[in-house]
């Protein structure tokens, strides 16, 4: 499998693009672990924004399972380059969390579903990760790329990202984002599955970003500026 990566540069923030990003078998196996994960850690659905459903960190449920070690080595790889590209050294960023989405229909446990889709808009949804400089967004599953992730890169200016099925967004997470979402008639016949990696800053070197990590295709796209 060949992976390609793609840059693009708005207001000074670097957006890495990864095409490719998993093997497919490794594909099928996450989807299954997605569910099982809501199935046993899902996030309380009187704080969370629905769409999606979605999981507590998932980081030490997943620890030592082969398919989630995959998905983490990549998303190591595509760290180590987001870091050169924005003049960060990736020896001092650290895996802060992870989660699971899932958006294939109302869940039964939460009775105001309906009507969180309903008056849901990406624009009201707008929120930041403060402290977190990095976040990598992968989309296992997702009936059309247009249902991918807007970013807010200036008062005036977003940038919309498109979530094509099995690729990786690389991004500074303290921008504002939202999700876009498909309409409910829409997963229920083709869900959207993501899987959301945030970092943080360590103070001394890190060793979750192993030098032996497995290298991306170097081919990269020249960068757009706006």
């Amino acid at each position: 499998m060949t992976s390609k990566v793609q840059v693009k540069k708005f207001n000074g923030n670097y957006f890495l693009n990864i095409q490719n990003f998993l093997p497919e078998e490794i594909i099928e196996g996450l989807l299954g672990g997605c569910d099982e994960l809501i199935t046993k850690i899902k996030k309380d659905p009187t704080i969370e924004v629905f769409p999606p459903e979605a999981t507590l960190n998932i980081l030490n449920e997943v620890k030592d399972q082969y398919v989630w070690n995959t998905l983490y080595d990549r998303v190591r790889s595509g760290i180590v380059q987001y870091c050169k590209l924005a003049d960060l050294n990736y020896k001092y960023v650290n895996f802060h969390s992870s989660w699971v989405t899932r958006y294939n229909g109302l869940p039964e446990d939460d009775p105001l579903a309906k009507n969180k889709i309903d008056t849901f808009t990406p624009y009201k949804n707008l929120h930041n990760h403060d402290n977190n400089p990095i976040g990598v967004i992968i989309y296992l599953k997702n009936p059309d790329p247009k249902y991918g992730t807007m970013v807010k890169v200036s008062d005036k200016q977003i940038y919309m990202h498109q979530g094509i099925e099995n690729t990786a967004l690389i991004y500074d997470a303290r921008l504002y984002h939202s999700a876009i979402y498909p309409p409910l008639e829409l997963v229920e016949k083709h869900p959207r599955y993501t899987v959301v990696v945030d970092t943080a800053i360590a103070k001394k070197d890190s060793y979750l970003l192993k030098t032996d990590s497995p290298e991306l295709d170097p081919t990269v796209a020249p960068s757009q500026a706006a």
